[in-house]
Parts: structure tokens; sequence; C-alpha cells
């Protein structure tokens, strides 16, 4: 299965290959920290109804991830 991401990637080393997963793993943890802040500054809560805040994810959170994403990947080297 690693073989074909490789190939698919166009990567050559394990080590690029884990450094590609753990660029995906700080995004997505990075996106809790703007998730929390944007809900407290929005005045959601655990009361709010859940299709606010899922548009408010699919609005703002996700795009967030995107640009996190190509944030570390310029950091770590791996952006093309």
């Amino acid at each position: 299965m690693f073989k074909k991401l490789k190939n698919k990637w166009g990567i050559e080393s394990n080590v690029q290959f884990w450094l590609i997963f753990g660029i995906f793993a700080i995004s997505g943890t990075s996106t809790l920290f703007v998730k929390i802040p944007l809900y407290a500054l929005l005045g959601i809560t655990e009361h709010t109804e859940t299709w606010i805040k899922v548009v408010v994810y699919l609005v703002a959170i996700t795009p967030a991830y995107f640009m996190l994403l190509l944030f570390y990947g310029f950091i770590f080297g791996q952006f093309k």
C-alpha cells in the first residue's frame, strides 16, 4: 500500500513519505487551535444548533485546514 502512495505522489524515500503524513497530522491538529477561538468569537457553544456549527465549520474551518496544510508543507519543504 505504501508503494502505491509513494508512486502516486512521486516520492522516493520513506522519510519523505512519513514527513508528508506528519504534515497532514500537524495540519489536522492545528485546525482545533483555529476552531476553538473562532467558535468562542462567534458565540457558538454546545447549546448552539448543530446546523449552525456545521455551516461555520464548512465555511471557515475547512479552508483554514487547507491553508495550514499548505503552510506546513512549505515549512517542511514538501510544497510543490
